[in-house]
């Protein structure tokens, strides 16, 4: 642990660009209060959060007519961030529709079998684990009016924003069918030069994700696909 605590504070100390964005991370450790008490925090989320608090920034410039969609919000805390940074351009113009069960994980299929999951009991944990509470996540983003909540199983609601087009999809469920579902959906409604960013690309835990986002690369040309090596991956259309 020590080795851990004393990594973490070596690179706030010497990466330029924590160094340079106190004001990112501000936001971050705000939004974590706000929406989970400032619980379920590491250094690697911090990280995935930072390139998607750049991605948010440069959509929204690129794009400030367009929608952006979050596929799984669980208490919100990377809503509250994106929300923050749209509230804070008045160009900005879109929406921010946000789809999530609420009701934690759905079911696990073979996709998504790993050790770290041997029994039923261990599988039903994990699903529960991501359970949170819509009405407390709704009161907590009222304050954006351009938020919208689709509560629901992905892909049941994903048909009221069919007519739409949008600039940045993030893709944050953890399993292989609604990675899938999501990636069906939204690409094809996401302008040329958008953004895709997959939260859990690359995590052992849950290989389902990484194996949805592969498939459907396959017969798909990207301007750029890019993977981080600290659990997460974007693409640009």
């Amino acid at each position: 642990m020590k080795f851990d605590k004393d990594l973490t504070q070596l690179i706030s100390e010497i990466v330029t660009g924590f160094k340079r964005t106190n004001e990112i991370r501000q936001l971050y450790t705000d939004s974590a209060r706000i929406a989970q008490d400032g619980a379920h925090d590491n250094m690697l989320k911090q990280l995935r959060y930072y390139l998607l608090h750049q991605l948010c920034a440069a959509a929204a410039e690129k794009f400030p007519n367009l929608r952006m969609a979050e596929c799984g919000c669980w208490w919100g805390h990377s809503t509250h961030i994106l929300a923050s940074i749209l509230a804070a351009r008045p160009h900005f113009s879109g929406a921010l529709d946000v789809f999530d069960s609420f009701e934690g994980l759905s079911e696990f299929k073979g996709q998504d079998e790993t050790p770290y999951r041997p029994t039923e009991a261990s599988k039903t944990a994990a699903r529960q684990n991501f359970r949170s509470n819509f009405a407390r996540v709704r009161e907590a983003l009222s304050k954006y009016s351009f938020v919208q909540l689709h509560p629901g199983w992905i892909p049941g609601k994903f048909h009221e924003v069919e007519a739409e087009r949008f600039s940045l999809v993030t893709i944050d469920v953890d399993l292989y069918e609604p990675t899938r579902d999501a990636l069906r959906f939204f690409y094809p409604r996401v302008s040329k030069g958008g953004f895709v960013y997959f939260d859990d690309y690359g995590y052992e835990t849950f290989p389902g994700a990484k194996l949805a986002v592969d498939e459907f690369m396959k017969s798909e040309r990207p301007e750029l696909f890019l993977e981080m090596p600290y659990g997460s991956a974007f693409l640009i259309k």
